[in-house]
């Protein structure tokens, strides 16, 4: 359902933690992926698709000094997550158009549950490239998102993939220390460092 179906971005997201539970679980592991990886205080770090804020709330907790950046397509997503994390710094763009107002040098990028709808397998690997340019060396890039094909998915264009899919194409692009972080439910959790 479209965030327009809601009366709030809070109610949008519960919508979503209701259909899938287990983006509680995933949420509480990237945050432990983050907070291991990361080790300056003053680290820089971007969520792509960064909805509501919820995710970065959670991180913004376990790195209280962190330097946050959320990008997302919908403005008011964006408003509301300034509104619950005064802090964070917001950029408007549509992952599969042009990126602009992001310099490199992030710790880490990380998203959730929002690369399937980039279109398919060739947008996914545009926007990890995307995101590996800006990354600084040693940064992170991790990702949860669906693996595997939903009953309304185009079986000629997919765009929910495994884990080793994901793997594959961070290694294509350079990124060593590749590792799957498990399967939750319906999600799978993958990450490499630059």
């Amino acid at each position: 359902m479209a965030l327009s179906d809601f009366d709030s971005p809070d109610a949008w997201r519960r919508d979503l933690d209701a259909r899938w539970p287990e983006r509680a679980e995933v949420r509480v592991e990237m945050v432990r992926i983050l907070k291991a990886h990361v080790r300056r205080e003053d680290a820089s770090l971007l969520e792509l698709g960064a909805g509501d804020g919820e995710l970065m709330a959670q991180v913004g907790s376990a790195l209280p000094n962190a330097r946050l950046v959320a990008v997302d397509r919908e403005p008011s997503l964006l408003r509301h997550t300034v509104e619950r994390i005064p802090r964070v710094q917001t950029t408007e763009l549509d992952l599969n158009g042009a990126w602009v107002g992001l310099d490199p040098g992030f710790d880490a990028v990380y998203s959730l549950q929002t690369l399937h709808d980039l279109g398919g397998l060739a947008e996914l690997r545009r926007v990890y490239a995307r995101a590996v340019s800006l990354l600084a060396p040693g940064g992170l890039l991790l990702n949860a998102d669906f693996s595997s094909p939903q009953a309304h998915d185009d079986p000629d264009n997919p765009r929910r993939f495994p884990a080793g899919v994901h793997a594959a194409l961070m290694r294509e692009l350079g990124l060593r220390e590749v590792r799957s972080h498990g399967s939750y439910g319906l999600l799978m959790c993958v990450s490499g460092v630059a």
